[in-house]
């Protein structure tokens, strides 16, 4: 297993699969390298476009823990993939 860093110290435990061989296929570089892993984060979405109100209402959920997605970088050309 594999740790990575969040911003508050957490661990995550990711699987050694990340440190397989990679191609990014849309990119120039098309070179097998050992990407850059990190966990891929929402950014802040506008409330007039998705209609949302500023203090929505909590409900409860059945599911309490969410999938990780997690990003892949090449590290000689800086593309991100997954």
């Amino acid at each position: 297993m594999v740790n990575i860093r969040k911003a508050k110290e957490e661990e995550v435990c990711v699987s050694e699969d990340c440190k397989k061989l990679t191609v990014p296929k849309v990119t120039q570089c098309k070179k097998l390298t050992v990407p850059k892993v990190t966990q891929y984060k929402k950014g802040k979405g506008s409330l007039c476009v998705q209609c949302k109100k500023p203090k929505p209402v909590i409900n409860k959920k059945a599911k309490t823990t969410k999938k990780m997605l997690l990003q892949l970088q090449c590290q000689k050309c800086t593309f991100f993939f997954t």
